[in-house]
């Protein structure tokens, strides 16, 4: 995959919204490539977390941490792990490939590194998260509503 692909595919990434091209293609150049073959584990339940990963090619299901039931399917397009790239965390499941995939690791530090270098991409990721955890309490105190 070209530079300009992964630059490609990271815009599709809702997290990355807003992002520009340099940005982006920051985050593309130290992006760390990772290939797995079907049935094996992109990481583990309880592994620590240094960064998230953008699947570009294939499809990686993560599993509770029985390793049966199945929290969600992920397929190109979609970025696993994105607490990790903010704060220190465990993994909450276990992924695993379902076919051939082709993954790009953004690690903690590189993330970082780019807030650090580019406040306004920091400011406008502190709003996106502010706005996403208002709306998930608003979600949640409906829900509370309806039993209480």
């Amino acid at each position: 995959m070209t530079l300009d692909d992964q630059i490609a595919l990271f815009s599709q990434i809702p997290l990355f919204e807003g992002f520009d091209t340099q940005h982006l293609r920051l985050l593309a150049f130290g992006a760390e490539e990772r290939k797995l073959i079907k049935g094996s584990k992109l990481f583990t339940h309880g592994m620590y977390s240094d960064g998230g990963y953008i699947i570009a090619d294939g499809r990686v299901d993560l599993l509770h941490e029985n390793g049966i039931e199945i929290f969600g399917s992920y397929s190109a397009g979609a970025l696993i792990g994105e607490l990790a790239l903010i704060s220190d965390s465990t993994r909450f499941g276990t992924a695993v490939a379902k076919s051939e995939v082709l993954t790009f690791k953004i690690s903690r530090a590189l993330f970082h590194k780019m807030l650090s270098e580019y406040p306004q991409i920091a400011n406008l990721l502190q709003n996106r998260l502010a706005k996403n955890l208002q709306e998930f309490l608003d979600q949640v105190e409906k829900i509370h509503n309806k039993y209480v």
